[in-house]
């Protein structure tokens, strides 16, 4: 039996990327809703021209308030969130094929989560992924809560669904260019979140890694050591908040404060990999060349996705160039 699938997009200011969005996902959906929080560019023309119902909501600083809109205006069995700087990859989108599945029970069937496929520069040879619920069931009682990374995994939980975790990929273009603009934006919404919830590590490690990503290294170096042994984060953000002091202790020449941080082994090869090449580069910076050339040719650096490829490059010719 065949379910009808919608999707919810909210934007602003986006008329270069949500032709792209819409066009990767509308041969799955038979409702395409859009969201528009106050573009002055061709966002709206774009959307309305390309077969989007188009619908206007006044920013109130909350993403949940937001999506929740959007989703409002959706009549289909199942919705799929998508941001207009992100594309469904269609080959992996399998769909009818998990909720189908007779080795699941799909009356439980609440959730999708999927592979949020982040790249990081513009030759798209670097990225982070993430796993996120990004498809659901079109219930009421199935809606977004936080006002910045927000989530709506916690209310299928709590309507007694279940969320099957699925090899379905988002590709994420929007971290490719800095935008200062929605970096203060980010800060500010989740600097007010935590006035309302000061206990909520979950807060404080995006914005430490807001604020390491506008270049403010000393107040992320602040905020990841305050969570650095919390117990109330996964294992990969626990390893990332590592990475990313490691990577503050480099870029402040504190070499043996990042060789000393980065004395674990990250899970995934990605994570590994950027340890390692971190690792390799402080080691370099102190003059240990043979340690650091060691490091180096462990082949895990090369197949990780955020290993900055010039950087590895760099390295090579000064080996090359000492003859090591």
């Amino acid at each position: 039996m065949n379910r009808t699938v919608g999707v919810a997009i909210i934007a602003k200011n986006e008329e270069k990327n949500i032709l792209n969005c819409i066009n990767s996902i509308k041969q799955f959906c038979s409702q395409i809703v859009v969201v528009d929080t106050g573009s002055d560019d061709k966002t709206v023309t774009v959307a309305t021209q390309n077969g989007a119902e188009l619908y206007f909501n006044k920013w109130k600083n909350n993403f949940s308030e937001a999506r929740n809109f959007a989703i409002k205006h959706l009549h289909t069995d199942w919705i799929i969130c998508i941001d207009a700087d992100e594309e469904l990859v269609a080959n992996s989108f399998n769909f009818e094929k998990i909720i189908n599945n007779s080795n699941l029970n799909t009356q439980k069937l609440g959730g999708i989560s999927v592979i949020l496929n982040n790249f990081l520069d513009e030759k798209l040879e670097t990225s982070k992924q993430h796993k996120f619920t990004r498809i659901f069931r079109n219930l009421p009682q199935i809606k977004f809560s936080g006002k910045i990374h927000e989530q709506v995994a916690d209310s299928i939980y709590s309507a007694g669904f279940e969320i099957f975790d699925s090899e379905i990929i988002f590709n994420h273009y929007g971290y490719i260019s800095k935008n200062i603009e929605k970096e203060n934006r980010n800060k500010f919404l989740l600097e007010e979140a935590i006035s309302e919830n000061i206990n909520d590590d979950f807060l404080y490690y995006h914005l430490a890694t807001t604020e390491f990503s506008i270049g403010n290294f000393e107040k992320a170096l602040e905020l990841f050591l305050k969570i650095l042994y919390s117990e109330k984060l996964t294992d990969s953000q626990k390893e990332n908040v590592k990475l990313k002091i490691s990577q503050i202790f480099l870029q402040k020449k504190e070499y043996e404060q990042a060789i000393k941080m980065l004395d674990f082994t990250a899970n995934g090869a990605d994570n590994e990999g950027l340890r390692l090449s971190i690792l390799a580069a402080s080691f370099l910076s102190i003059g240990n060349f043979e340690k650091a050339k060691i490091i180096y040719e462990n082949p895990i650096i090369e197949k990780s996705k955020l290993v900055d490829r010039t950087i590895l490059e760099n390295s090579k010719k000064i080996f090359e160039i000492m003859k090591l």
